[in-house]
């Protein structure tokens, strides 16, 4: 061998889920249960990427990408993109920057609030201020005279322009806003800065819809049926399915009320399976 710096050794006998060829997700096989061939077909796939059913059981409009390392500034409509490039060309002959009119600011802020939202609902800070960063790069002509940054203007207008646009996915019942509303508060606690809770990094299903056709009601059937599900041998697939039917209603329940172990192994001990495990995990979590 030329060059044994690219030599990688993998044990087969204990498969291992993989995303990457070069990084290990999970590996959750117990030196024990060494799967049968039919079992490693159904985790790995032949091009060494992760079974995309578990990923794609849920997709809703609750389900988002991961906050990407540098922020698309998306194109803007026709005549925004007119007024721009105008702009923009006084901007490079003389260094003029351009004061938007309050209907090509809105419009600005309206399709950066929903190339936001594809992401995250709640922002930081840091996250706010990259977005605004982003776009004085794409359109210098917006920069800020008199900002130390160039962009504190449009950070805070995003701020309050993704607030009023949160108000109104809560009146749509967004789940992963009406988990914050003020009914949902400790007794005490009714004060909407108190305790907001929001995806963490990679969570790309922090609080998804329920599916279409059920309702907490029949998600509350389907898991005390799971309760004697379990119980039964060679019922496997069953068990999976209803899993994955009441998984939002199991996100629900763990973000709103952050109930103890005790009471969630009660309530769902299917959960704590290590195949379950597994398949939740990449249902929250994008690596």
């Amino acid at each position: 061998v030329a060059d044994k710096g690219t030599l990688k050794v993998i044990n087969m006998s204990r498969p291992t889920t993989m995303l990457h060829e070069d990084y290990i997700v999970l590996d959750l096989v117990q030196d024990s249960e060494v799967p049968s061939a039919s079992s490693v077909n159904h985790s790995l796939l032949s091009d060494g990427s992760v079974d995309t059913n578990v990923l794609s059981s849920n997709e809703s409009t609750s389900s988002r990408s991961s906050w990407p390392p540098v922020f698309y500034v998306p194109k803007f409509p026709y005549d925004a993109e007119l007024k721009l490039e105008k702009a923009s060309m006084a901007y490079n002959q003389n260094g003029t920057v351009l004061i938007p009119d309050p209907k090509l600011k809105s419009t600005i802020l309206d399709d950066l609030v929903q190339e936001i939202v594809q992401y995250k609902v709640y922002v930081s800070d840091k996250e706010m201020d990259q977005v605004a960063q982003s776009l004085i790069k794409k359109h210098p002509c917006l920069t800020e005279r008199g900002s130390t940054t160039g962009c504190g203007g449009w950070k805070t207008s995003l701020k309050y322009k993704l607030a009023n646009y949160r108000t109104q996915l809560r009146k749509l019942g967004c789940p992963e806003v009406t988990v914050n509303s003020l009914k949902n508060k400790p007794v005490g606690r009714c004060s909407a800065a108190f305790g907001v809770k929001k995806a963490k990094r990679a969570e790309v299903n922090f609080c998804p819809i329920y599916p279409s056709e059920e309702t907490e009601e029949s998600l509350e059937v389907m898991r005390n049926a799971l309760l004697l599900d379990i119980k039964k041998r060679n019922n496997r697939e069953l068990v999976k399915l209803k899993m994955e039917k009441t998984f939002a209603y199991r996100r629900h329940e763990i973000v709103r009320d952050a109930p103890m172990v005790e009471v969630l192994m009660a309530r769902c001990p299917a959960l704590f399976d290590i195949r379950e495990v597994r398949d939740v995990f990449l249902e929250v979590v994008l690596i």
